[in-house]
């Protein structure tokens, strides 16, 4: 073991989380002067704040350019409350906290319907209109004289907290517990759903995560957090203006987490301390020191693309998971076959004038391998998104298991017990390989936010369920020894197991595989062909679409055959086979070969 890692171990032990409490406790202690206690607690409030934009942003993908609005309004509402209506300051804390979650509810409803840049250029107008209307509301806000004279926190007579020492541990107290909660959600069930957001909706949605339910929730913790950091601040300083609402805090917190490392725990606190001291520490420099900050934040930029503490757990976490690499027998339980049928009428799709699946119908049996074949433009992924329920279709129904589910949205569709793969195969590149899976059997689980912040039994026993079902699959399909690996690192034929075994983590009764063959090699296509036969016989049923044909016709039960959205054909592979509809559309007439 080398010098690098050994220090990787040692910052990941119980010792080195001693070490950091017991610094963090003695620091005022051995701080050279008063001014870099206030900056430590600054650098503590605003830490608070990164960790909110941090669950938002990092956790679950969605850029809130309103954020440092949000952190104006906790601030804004502490200081209108006890200034001008006289209240006690830890009520009027809690308020600020909850007007915080309130109007990120609202903004959260109204914008996360929008997605990537279209929600982060809604947010940037939202942040600006907080800003105007604390500058512009002078009789509420007192305008661009701001307000003064805020107190300090209460210390019920036993502590001053106007002081400068006794407000650095409260503010490492909240810290502390911002970071405890931030944990908690990360690590939990809820924590990988909004993980499973970040990186693709579309297979979120497919594993029967409810996406805008999730956001909203993802994004009401982050403003509470900014709230709740408000008014913290409005209380160390004593004085806010409209510059608190200013959008350069919001991106300010967003360079901190650039250096700590979006998405990871301690990534927040490692960017926000060590900016801020970077900052104080040029502060020599006066207006040149921007020359010397910049060109260092771009530095760290090219080397740290994931931030310090993000490329450090990643270069860490693919050292353990070489390390974690052993075989394992294969062992899966077998499954009762289902009774589930699927039945299309008259399924329609059009996009303006163009018919992309036409008034097809067609009934797929259970515990049978169906297939779907036809030429690239015949309408097959688009008939698999309607029975998804990824597009609504024009016309036509759909039902299974005698339930209309014409128009359902993708997660309830796969709570229903139907699941997919995807044409391009699309798992959560950024996770191990089991945490994959265990996101999969999110959807046969309870816990909500209240379950994480308590540690309750069903959460605990949920997430046992989940990884024990996730280590299931990964046995079914033969990839138990590469389960800590992380999945962006694995090889493409492994890929396309992972994801039947993500389709399978679910407990589907009917899997939609689209194109499960496309880029590998005729021994791995045998190899996944027998993992279909397999799935089969534990119960589960098969819908494939695939143009390999020697796969489909040594595997499939029953092939409907698509062109131009039409049904053409309907049958066994050999009626398919010796069908000369089917031979024209593929192959073309003896007339059009002699022409």
């Amino acid at each position: 073991m080398n010098a690098l890692q050994k220090l990787s171990d040692f910052f990941m032990t119980p010792a080195m989380k001693l070490i950091m409490i017991v610094a963090a406790l003695l620091f005022p202690f051995v701080a050279g002067n008063e001014y870099q206690i206030y900056v430590m607690a600054l650098a503590f409030v605003w830490a608070i704040a990164v960790y909110g934009m941090n669950i938002i942003t990092g956790l679950c993908g969605q850029l809130n350019l309103a954020h440092g609005g949000f952190f104006a309004i906790g601030a804004y509402t502490l200081a209108i409350l006890t200034v001008d209506h006289g209240w006690a300051f830890w009520w009027a804390f809690v308020a600020a906290g909850v007007s915080g979650a309130l109007l990120g509810f609202l903004a959260g409803v109204v914008s996360l319907r929008l997605k990537e840049h279209y929600f982060a250029i809604f947010t940037l107008c939202v942040g600006f209109i907080i800003y105007l209307l604390i500058d512009k509301w002078e009789e509420l806000t007192h305008g661009a004289l701001g307000i003064i004279n805020i107190p300090a926190p209460s210390g019920f007579g036993l502590v001053d907290f106007t002081e400068t020492t006794p407000f650095y541990y409260l503010a490492l107290v909240f810290m502390v517990l911002s970071i405890w909660l931030a944990a908690r959600i990360a690590n939990s069930l809820l924590g990988r759903s909004f993980r499973a957001i970040r990186i693709s909706d579309e297979l979120a949605a497919s594993l029967g995560i409810n996406l805008m339910r999730n956001k909203v929730l993802a994004f009401v913790l982050s403003t509470t957090y900014a709230s709740v950091a408000g008014a913290l601040y409005a209380g160390m300083v004593r004085f806010i203006g409209p510059a608190e609402a200013d959008v350069v805090h919001t991106f300010d917190m967003i360079t901190f987490l650039l250096v700590g490392g979006i998405g990871t725990l301690m990534g927040p606190l490692f960017g926000t301390l060590a900016i801020t001291w970077l900052t104080q520490s040029l502060q020599f420099l006066e207006e040149y020191r921007m020359i010397v900050f910049g060109p260092l934040l771009v530095v760290l930029v090219i080397f740290f693309p994931r931030g310090v503490v993000g490329t450090f757990l990643t270069w860490r976490g693919r050292r353990l998971a070489a390390a974690h690499e052993t075989a394992q027998k294969e062992s899966a339980s077998a499954k009762k076959p289902s009774s589930n049928k699927l039945k299309i009428h008259n399924l329609t799709k059009r996009f303006g004038g163009l018919a992309a699946v036409n008034n097809v119908s067609i009934e797929f049996e259970a515990n049978k391998i169906n297939a779907i074949i036809g030429p690239n433009g015949a309408g097959k992924s688009t008939f698999f998104n309607l029975v998804a329920g990824a597009m609504a279709p024009t016309e036509g129904s759909i039902e299974y298991q005698g339930m209309d589910i014409t128009g359902m949205a993708c997660d309830r569709i796969a709570r229903l017990g139907i699941a997919r793969t995807f044409q391009t195969t699309s798992l959560f590149d950024e996770s191990t390989v089991l945490d994959n899976l265990i996101v999969g059997h999110r959807l046969r689980t309870q816990s909500r936010l209240w379950d994480v912040i308590i540690n309750s039994k069903r959460l605990r026993d949920e997430e046992k369920k989940c990884r024990s079902r996730a280590q299931e699959v990964l046995d079914f399909v033969g990839l138990s020894h590469i389960g800590h690996r992380i999945t962006a690192d694995i090889s493409q034929e492994e890929k396309k197991r992972v994801a039947f075994a993500l389709a399978l983590a679910t407990d589907p009764e009917l899997v939609l595989l689209d194109e499960p063959a496309g880029g590998i090699n005729p021994e791995e296509t045998e190899n996944l062909a027998s993992l279909i036969r397999k799935m089969v016989e534990h119960g589960v049923t098969v819908c494939l679409i695939e143009h390999k044909m020697d796969m489909i016709m040594s595997l499939a039960d029953k092939i409907m055959v698509l062109d131009h959205g039409e049904k053409i054909a309907e049958g066994t592979p050999e009626q398919i086979r010796n069908n000369p509809v089917v031979i024209e559309a593929y192959l073309g007439s003896d007339d059009d070969a002699a022409a």
